[in-house]
């Protein structure tokens, strides 16, 4: 597993409205003389990423703090933007190949898109427009959206493994034409348990429980805060997280799966709209490998 720090700066003679995001011209000039890699090319920019245990990070940083007074900001839920004293750091996680290899189970996150937009409706159900469908046997739609979707043809064959646990629901397609192939939600019977990570929402506090007066009608009446409130993240400096489970209830609440969705709604946004992960087993990764489908694949963790 390799974590990995990037920043993003610019040169003050740059437009920019955020005073975290800026330096001198001078100090951008001899920033990239002593780290020439980090500056961009389309813009007055720097761009880093250094592995988080790097040297060199850390000697960009002290160069930041002495010749700027700015120190990174580690808080990913309240990222800096107006404070010049601060500039705001992103971690990543980026998986090995040999630890995708060995893991018995891994989240599953489509990288090509089978509609462009989909609108939820209740159940968890999806609707799409026709003409947003795309030429594309196995993935998601939209980033609001996020469900993994997949086309009959993919469905069959899916079915053919048997794959213990999933379920399909059908999207409704609307448009003056039926679509060419009916398209699919894939899901689990059983959910997982919750997972053992501490979640928090959008400012990194406690995850809030929902009042039913936020609502009217099926829709939002709740202010901007609280709905920013209500968002659900494993609580994590690097994306993505790795989730834990507890190895004892997953066995005893559904044994052998091959799919299962988390117990959790993910991202922002309110308990109605959050989507949980789909989790799957080594077995399903490889038979969608040999399809080679365009999937990644981050490892959990069943823990004793």
């Amino acid at each position: 597993m390799k974590l990995w720090i990037e920043f993003l700066l610019f040169d003050e003679s740059e437009s920019s409205n955020y005073a975290s995001k800026v330096i001198p011209h001078d100090l951008f000039l001899e920033f990239c003389q002593l780290w020439p890699e980090s500056r961009q090319r389309s813009v007055r920019g720097i761009n880093v990423r250094e592995p988080a245990d790097s040297p060199r990070l850390k000697e960009m940083f002290a160069f930041l703090e002495e010749k700027t007074g700015k120190v990174p900001n580690w808080d990913k839920f309240r990222p800096v933007l107006n404070d010049p004293a601060r500039f705001q750091v992103h971690g990543f996680r980026e998986f090995d190949p040999e630890e995708v290899e060995q893991a018995d189970y891994c989240v599953v996150v489509p990288l090509q898109r089978v509609v462009v937009e989909g609108e939820r409706l209740s159940g968890r159900r999806l609707r799409v427009k026709r003409a947003d469908i795309l030429r594309c046997p196995f993935g998601g739609n939209s980033w609001r959206s996020q469900e993994i979707l997949c086309t009959g043809s993919t469905r069959r064959l899916l079915e053919a493994e048997s794959f213990v646990n999933l379920t399909f629901q059908e999207v409704e397609v609307i448009g003056k034409k039926p679509p060419v192939e009916a398209l699919w939600r894939l899901d689990g019977e059983r959910a997982l348990p919750p997972v053992l990570n501490k979640l928090v929402n959008q400012y990194g506090d406690s995850v809030v429980r929902e009042d039913p007066g936020w609502w009217r009608d099926g829709e939002f009446v709740g202010t901007r805060e609280q709905l920013r409130a209500l968002g659900c993240w494993a609580e994590d400096f690097y994306y993505p997280a790795v989730l834990r489970f507890d190895q004892a209830k997953v066995q005893r609440e559904l044994g052998v799966f091959d799919v299962a969705p988390t117990a959790e709604g993910w991202k922002g946004g309110s308990v109605a709209t959050r989507q949980p992960y789909l989790i799957c087993s080594r077995r399903f990764r490889e038979f969608c490998m040999k399809q080679r489908w365009k999937l990644e694949w981050w490892p959990v963790e069943l823990v004793d």
